[in-house]
């Protein structure tokens, strides 16, 4: 039996506790030492909220694992071309965007003020594989005609995914009628 698991923007997205983003990634709480994850492959945006007393400042990005710098203001200083910044001047936030996540991409991330002394915030960005896992043996011996359940357990995902769909061999059996079968849902499981 395999597990596919599916929805908008995947399993997971850029979360921890966070909401939605609008662009199919949640950023964690947004401030010093908030944490933002997401999967391999998909797009970070790192928050980074300006204090109102500092209207119009620009501000830098650097990676804390190597010290580099990354931006300042919307000029990027890496010849990475998967970053990029964006600045929401309304509200006064600056985003440091990463596209196509790798492991490496994993650490501290800094956004400091253009003020002596400088402002600064930290956040972490956590790069993990979404998994699911069948609970129990891997064998198991059912008489005909009996009642099989199984549950499949959801790991490090970041986001409540919309559906899961459950295989036998190739064929999918969600909606499976004639042999009755019924999918329940859980917090991190799935039952069949």
């Amino acid at each position: 039996m395999n597990v596919g698991v599916g929805g908008v923007g995947g399993v997971g997205a850029m979360g921890g506790t966070g909401a939605n983003a609008g662009d199919g990634t949640t950023s964690g709480n947004v401030g010093n030492n908030s944490m933002t994850s997401v999967r391999p492959g998909q797009s970070a945006k790192l928050a980074c909220p300006v204090p109102s007393g500092l209207y119009g400042m620009r501000v830098s990005w650097v990676r804390r694992r190597d010290t580099q710098l990354l931006a300042v203001g919307e000029k990027i200083y890496t010849t990475d071309s998967r970053f990029f910044v964006t600045h929401s001047r309304h509200v006064q936030v600056w985003f440091l965007h990463v596209l196509n996540v790798t492991k490496e991409d994993e650490g501290e991330y800094e956004c400091q003020t253009s003020t002596h002394p400088h402002v600064s915030l930290l956040m972490f960005l956590k790069v993990s594989r979404t998994y699911s896992k069948i609970l129990g043996a891997s064998e198991r011996v059912v008489a005909s005609g009996s009642v099989l359940s199984l549950t499949c357990s959801l790991k490090n995902f970041t986001t409540q995914p919309e559906y899961v769909f459950w295989f036998q061999g190739d064929k999918m059996i969600n909606f499976d009628t004639g042999r009755n079968v019924q999918v329940t849902t859980g917090t991190d499981f799935r039952y069949l």
